[in-house]
């Protein structure tokens, strides 16, 4: 069973070094600073013993105006009409950690989704996924180097989530079912 717990984000400066459109780079997520910035180490606690492989997890704070701006005449937020396709994405998931992405992929299935897919910058077999909804979002970095996988799962409205580091050594084995016979005539 996870434990999570409630606390409150001090302010977190939301700065882009660079704006959407072709070859920018954007400092998009960031770890909570101070008081916010305590990190749960699984370990260290009896609250998630099925999973041992959970090396840490933190509060972090993602730029939702940069994917889903806030309508000035209506307060909601919609997608944003400019590419993301090429730009530099930087991720600051725990103090002192950093990650810049390179954006391969871009799709929009709806009016209110937003899907981005990528990489790490100079690793090639690495994988970044970005979903972003009026309503919340889910981050996915997997670096085979480091063998670690990063999962951020927020709210949109209020660009709070939290982050969880994955090490992929220690995830359990994983079966393939038996295969799915087609019924004899």
């Amino acid at each position: 069973m996870t434990t999570y717990y409630a606390v409150p984000l001090l302010s977190v400066g939301l700065l882009l070094s660079g704006s959407a459109g072709a070859g920018n780079s954007m400092d998009i997520l960031w770890a909570a600073t101070g008081a916010a910035a305590i990190t749960q180490n699984p370990a260290d606690t009896a609250t998630q013993p099925d999973e041992p492989y959970i090396n840490r997890v933190g509060p972090v704070t993602l730029n939702t105006d940069v994917f889903l701006p806030r309508s000035a005449e209506t307060g909601q937020r919609n997608l944003a009409r400019s590419s993301f396709h090429s730009n530099q994405l930087n991720l600051f998931f725990f103090q002192g950690q950093s990650f810049s992405v390179m954006v391969d992929s871009e799709s929009r299935p709806n009016a209110d989704t937003l899907l981005i897919g990528g990489r790490l910058y100079n690793k090639d077999f690495s994988t970044f996924s970005l979903t972003i909804t009026p309503e919340s979002y889910l981050i996915t970095l997997q670096d085979p180097g480091a063998a670690t996988i990063y999962r951020v799962v927020g709210d949109t409205q209020t660009g709070t989530g939290r982050v969880t580091e994955i090490d992929q050594r220690k995830l359990p084995p994983m079966f393939d079912r038996p295969a799915l016979v087609p019924p004899q005539d």
